[in-house]
C-alpha cells in the first residue's frame, strides 16, 4: 500500500477481510477495513474511505474499544476534510486527539498534523502552523521521523501562503532531505497536497533558491528542533 501498488494491495486486504469474518474475528476485521480504507484514501476515492471508515467505526463502538475508535475517527476526518467538510472533520479531528489525550492510549501526533493540514487547505495559516509545530515537537518527542518529514513540508506550504519564499525553500528542502536520508516518501495524496503550495512563480525566485541553499548546510533533524525550540 505504502509503495502505492494499490491492486495488490486492495487484493491481499480483501483476502483478509474474507479471512477474519469467516473466523469470527471482529477486530481483526476492523484492521483491514482501515487499511482498506487508507488504500482507497491514497487511491483518491474519498467516498469509498468514508463507507470502509463508519464500518468499521460501528464495529468498534459496539466493542467498545476506545482506541479503535480515535483511530476511526482520524480516518473519517481524513476523508471529509478532502472532501471539503472542513467543519465536521475539524470536529472529528479534535474528538480523536481528546480521546487519545484522555486515555493515554498511543499518539495524537499525526492527527494533530492532520488538523494542521486541513488548516492550510481552509486558509487559515495561523491556525495550521501552530498545529504544525505542536505535531512537529510531538514527533521529534516521538523520534517519528517520517511525521517530521510531513510536518516540514506542511510548514513551508504555510512559509509559501504568507509570501516567505526563503523560509518556503529552506523548509521544502529540509523535508526532502529527511526523506532521502531515512529511505522514505510522502505518499502522493499528501504530497500533492504540499507541493500545489509550491509551485511557479514562487520556486523560480532568488528568494525561494537562497531557502534550497541554505538548508544544504542544515542537519535536517537539528533545524526542525531548533524551529519547536527557537
Amino acid at each position: 500500500m505504502f509503495i502505492e501498488r494499490l491492486e495488490p494491495a486492495r487484493a491481499a486486504l480483501m483476502e483478509a477481510l474474507t479471512l477474519y469474518r469467516d473466523a469470527g474475528d471482529e477486530r481483526g476485521e476492523t484492521l483491514v477495513l482501515l487499511r482498506l480504507g487508507a488504500a482507497e484514501f491514497i487511491a483518491g476515492a474519498l467516498e469509498s474511505t468514508l463507507e470502509r471508515a463508519e464500518q468499521a467505526l460501528a464495529i468498534y463502538e459496539r466493542l467498545d474499544d476506545t482506541l479503535g475508535i480515535a483511530r476511526t475517527l482520524h480516518r473519517i476526518a481524513e476523508a471529509l476534510r478532502d472532501l471539503g467538510d472542513f467543519e465536521r472533520s475539524a470536529e472529528l479531528f479534535v474528538r480523536s486527539i481528546e480521546i487519545r489525550r484522555a486515555t493515554g492510549l498511543g499518539s495524537s501526533a499525526a492527527t494533530v498534523h492532520s488538523l494542521a493540514d486541513l488548516y492550510l487547505d481552509k486558509g487559515d495559516m495561523p491556525t495550521a502552523e501552530g498545529y504544525y509545530l505542536e505535531a512537529l515537537a510531538l514527533g521529534l518527542h516521538e523520534e517519528d521521523v517520517r511525521l517530521g518529514v510531513y510536518c516540514l513540508a506542511g510548514l513551508a506550504c504555510v512559509a509559501a501562503r504568507n509570501e516567505d519564499a526563503t523560509a518556503a525553500g529552506r523548509l521544502w528542502t529540509l523535508a526532502e532531505r529527511l526523506e532521502h536520508e531515512i529511505g522514505f516518501r510522502m505518499v502522493a495524496a499528501e504530497r500533492v497536497r504540499y507541493e500545489r503550495n509550491l509551485a511557479p512563480p514562487l520556486t523560480n525566485t532568488d528568494e525561494y533558491r537562497a531557502g534550497i541553499a541554505d538548508a544544504a548546510t542544515l542537519d535536517p533533524l537539528t533545524a526542525a528542533a531548533a524551529i519547536v525550540s527557537p
